[in-house]
């Protein structure tokens, strides 16, 4: 399946915030596979647009986001504003995650809500997330992205609150070539494959196993997908070191 890139964004009025705008964003991706809903939040940030952006900036951020889509994927992407230190990071960020991946399990299959009822469940459950888990940081505007049936750009996606507008371009991409691995990671390349092959086999076993006993091997199931998006993560930072 292809890949989202968050390709950059322009900031058209700064928020009323004091000083210059410090945003960063974060990602809700939910997947529908049968009966299995997976999703991921992911936060994208760069120190170098602390109190940096202005009315009439733009960034090239070029953000690949990790996990595959398609037009069945639910994508929300929440517009944060700064202040001292990004809130959703570390175990704000985890508990985000975990609020939406309970949402998303409950209410994600294909036996569960439709997929526009989903879309609005999901939608509130992330703003609600958010709220529960920022200090002092504001959210501009949290929207969703609708994956196309095509490659290419996809049509900007305006933000607008805390007396700021954004745009924000994304891109719909194949899957990137696979680029070597340093001899230093292949550890954690060999264990991702090895996550795999469990998650694989468990879902072998889903299919044949009793409605009694499909609960506990979704959870494994589940256990399985957040063990490979973390050990994923440090493969990604670890190429990035060592390349």
């Amino acid at each position: 399946m292809p890949t989202l890139i968050l390709e950059e964004f322009h900031c058209i009025v700064e928020t009323d915030e004091a000083g210059w705008d410090s945003p960063y964003f974060i990602v809700f991706v939910g997947q529908r596979t049968g009966n299995i809903p997976t999703c991921d939040v992911y936060t994208i940030r760069q120190d170098s647009w602390d109190n940096d952006i202005g009315s009439g900036d733009s960034r090239k951020v070029n953000f690949t986001i990790p996990t595959e889509v398609d037009t069945d994927t639910l994508v929300f992407v929440a517009l944060m504003e700064e202040d001292d230190n990004a809130d959703i990071t570390g175990r704000d960020l985890a508990n985000v995650r975990d609020w939406m991946k309970a949402m998303f399990q409950a209410f994600g299959s294909v036996n569960g809500l439709p997929f526009n009822q989903l879309g609005s469940k999901m939608y509130k459950e992330f703003n609600n997330a958010i709220a529960a888990n920022i200090t002092d940081d504001d959210c501009v505007a949290v929207q969703r992205v609708i994956i196309p049936d095509s490659l290419g750009p996809i049509r900007a996606v305006n933000f607008w609150g805390v007396g700021g507008r954004y745009w924000v371009r994304f891109r719909l991409v194949e899957p990137a070539v696979s680029v070597p691995i340093p001899k230093v990671c292949k550890p954690i390349a060999e264990e991702i494959k090895g996550l795999k092959k469990e998650k694989e086999a468990l879902t072998k076993e889903l299919a044949a196993a009793a409605p009694g006993e499909k609960p506990a091997i979704n959870a494994q199931i589940k256990e399985k997908n957040a063990q490979i998006a973390k050990k994923q993560q440090e493969l990604n930072a670890c190429i990035a070191k060592n390349s």
